[in-house]
């Protein structure tokens, strides 16, 4: 594989950035965080086997994958008739508030 200079063609060496790996699964509490339900609800839908699309874990607990979860939200945002753009909105300001305040 060639070096991140040999790929921009820069004759100085550059710096090369890790970014961080996400699971692409996520247990039933991250999946309740990222849908902003709580993790009892999550329970509920899947005891009721509604809601998301589940997968088993290797430890053969109940997984859900991110791409599942989002065809999920889409969905429900679509029965509800909300549009593309609001349900962005939403979704931004959701996040918002799961972000810790940060320290002054």
């Amino acid at each position: 594989m060639p070096s991140p200079t040999q790929i921009s063609g820069d004759k100085t060496p550059g710096q090369v950035f890790h970014l961080p790996v996400r699971s692409k699964t996520l247990s039933m509490a991250e999946a309740a965080v990222h849908l902003g339900l709580p993790e009892r609800r999550m329970k509920l839908l899947a005891l009721l086997g509604t809601g998301p699309a589940r997968t088993q874990a290797p430890d053969g607990k109940i997984a859900y994958r991110r791409e599942d979860l989002e065809l999920y939200l889409t969905a429900l945002h679509e029965k509800a008739d909300i549009s593309g753009t609001e349900m962005m909105r939403r979704r931004a300001q959701a996040a918002a508030s799961r972000q810790p305040p940060a320290c002054a």
